[in-house]
Order: C-alpha cells, then structure tokens, then sequence
C-alpha cells in the first residue's frame, strides 16, 4: 500500500459490506497522530480502537511503500508492516467476512491510496 494523499490506507478484513461491519487495519501518514490503527466498525462507524500506536517499521511519507499484512486465526490478529510483526490483537467481534482494501481520514477530504500485488492464503 501507498499512501499518495490524506490520512490513512490499508485492509479491511472479515466484513460484511450490507452491514457496513468489518475490522480496519490502517497504516497512517506523518498528517495522523499515529502509525497505525486496528479498528473495528459498525454500521459505517468506528466504534473501537484495539490498537492505536505508532512503529519504527512503518513508512508515513506520502509516496512510500507499506507491505501490509494480517494472520487472522479465530479471534487473534497479528498485523505486520514491511516484514516486522507490530502486534498480536484478540477481538471476536467478527468470525468471517469479506476482505478488501481501504483508504481513511477526515470526512469530507480525499485520501488516495494505492495497493499492488494483494494476495489472500488459507491456512
């Protein structure tokens, strides 16, 4: 992933796009108080923060690549960025869903990510 302008970009995982629910794994540029975020969403809304830090492996300039990637096995997640573990999350809001790519910020604004060669394994 790529961040080109905005706030932040990344995957959404085990969603439910008529509902609008999923988890939010977002890597976020030097303009967001963060490095990254794990949310989960409701509805269209944010509604919890499971992580919300910043990382040395993170890249935040705008026009610098990100790896991104997430194991999910039942309610733990760990999330990688650029081939380092950031950390290990437990959540069991969602046990299946959808998966695709995302780009956040402030309302009204626009965000623009790129993302390249995603690739999905079962384990």
């Amino acid at each position: 992933m790529t961040l080109l302008k905005g706030d932040c970009g990344g995957l959404a995982l085990r969603g439910n796009s008529k509902a609008n629910n999923m988890y939010v794994f977002v890597i976020c540029s030097n303009a967001a108080p963060s490095g990254y975020d794990f949310r989960v969403m409701y509805g269209g809304n944010y509604v919890a923060y499971r992580k919300d830090e910043y990382s040395p492996a993170i890249h935040r300039n705008y026009g610098e690549m990100n790896a991104l990637a997430v194991v999910a096995i039942g309610s733990t997640f760990t999330l990688y960025s650029n081939g380092q573990e950031l950390t290990t999350v437990t959540d069991s809001s969602f046990s299946a869903g959808q998966i695709g790519l995302v780009s956040s910020g402030i309302p009204g604004l626009l965000d623009v990510a790129t993302f390249r060669t995603a690739e999905v394994w079962t384990l």
